[in-house]
């Protein structure tokens, strides 16, 4: 992951789960955006005065999904791995069994990389 950027949310942003006068820690190019229209202030002085009034700091909730999504795809490939090595030493209906894993457990995954 990117290193993260500050910016003080200045209106609710229903779409990220933001809410105005916290602080939004987020990827720069999301804080980019929601700078361009108007939803954050990303100026150093901004932030800096948030802080200093103690602003809760939140994530986007677009940006917590996609780090979930992310996580749990990677713990999949992990165990397809696990089973495919496995399944290299298996025989006769235990090869079979894990050879229906595998393919459930690909399946699983490509509903999560879409």
């Amino acid at each position: 992951m990117s290193k993260l950027a500050l910016a003080l949310v200045l209106c609710d942003v229903a779409a990220h789960a933001l809410k105005a006068g916290n602080l939004v820690e987020a990827d720069p190019a999301l804080i980019k955006a929601l700078a361009a229209d108007g939803s954050v202030d990303p100026h150093r002085e901004a932030v800096a005065y948030a802080k200093s009034q103690n602003a809760a700091v939140q994530r986007s909730s677009i940006e917590l999904e996609a780090e979930t999504r992310a996580a749990v795809a990677d713990a999949k490939r992990v165990e397809i791995a696990q089973l495919m090595d496995l399944h290299g030493k298996a025989e006769g209906d235990t090869a079979d069994a894990l050879a229906k894993q595998i393919q459930a457990a690909q399946a699983a995954l490509a509903d999560l990389v879409g």
